[in-house]
């Protein structure tokens, strides 16, 4: 059998050596084929139906004058990954450091509304000392007192909630600046890998 590849005409094979080129994907279904003696030529997949191709092709048969190579590729940039790499950790390390330490800063500025009802029931505690300072020795001295109990009672449940806050927020600004110190370390870093 004579094979047509590309206008290039080679052979004789054997039907096993086209089968197994086709099922290589040397040869495509499409190449044409004679067999010895007959006078037509016949596409190859047609010829043998049940040889597919099992890879994509990826050289020339037997006998096959071999195209020219491929103009090779130049390597990709020196350090191409490291560097795509490197910049990644420098803006991610930028990111966390500017990030923490705004957010700590914004988290030191800002009064929690449960020390701020801490700080008014502190005035009302002291309006009520005044009013029981007032009532002395008049029948309202009594209700005075229990107003004061009361507003002392409920300053204290508001001085305790405000400082389990402060606590939270203190802890919350050292993760927050462990946060940027972190990023710092990250961008140094990221800063030598791209240079490498």
């Amino acid at each position: 059998m004579y094979i047509n590849k590309n206008g290039q005409q080679s052979g004789p094979y054997e039907d096993h050596v086209v089968i197994d080129q086709l099922r290589n994907g040397m040869l495509s279904p499409d190449d044409q084929a004679i067999r010895h003696g007959e006078t037509s030529w016949q596409r190859l997949g047609d010829m043998f139906p049940d040889a597919r191709p099992t890879t994509p092709a990826t050289a020339s048969p037997v006998g096959f004058a071999e195209s020219p190579p491929a103009t090779i590729a130049e390597p990709s940039a020196k350090g191409g990954c490291r560097k795509i790499f490197g910049w990644l950790l420098l803006v991610l390390g930028i990111v966390m450091l500017l990030g923490g330490i705004g957010t700590s800063i914004v988290n030191r500025t800002l009064d929690h509304p449960l020390c701020q009802q801490a700080d008014r029931r502190y005035q009302e505690m002291k309006e009520a000392e005044q009013e029981v300072n007032a009532s002395k020795g008049t029948p309202r001295q009594a209700s005075a007192i229990e107003k004061l109990r009361e507003k002392t009672s409920y300053l204290e449940i508001s001085t305790r909630a405000c400082g389990d806050m402060t606590d939270y927020y203190r802890w919350w600004f050292i993760a927050l600046l462990a946060i940027a110190a972190f990023g710092f370390i990250l961008a140094i870093v990221g800063f030598f890998i791209r240079r490498v």
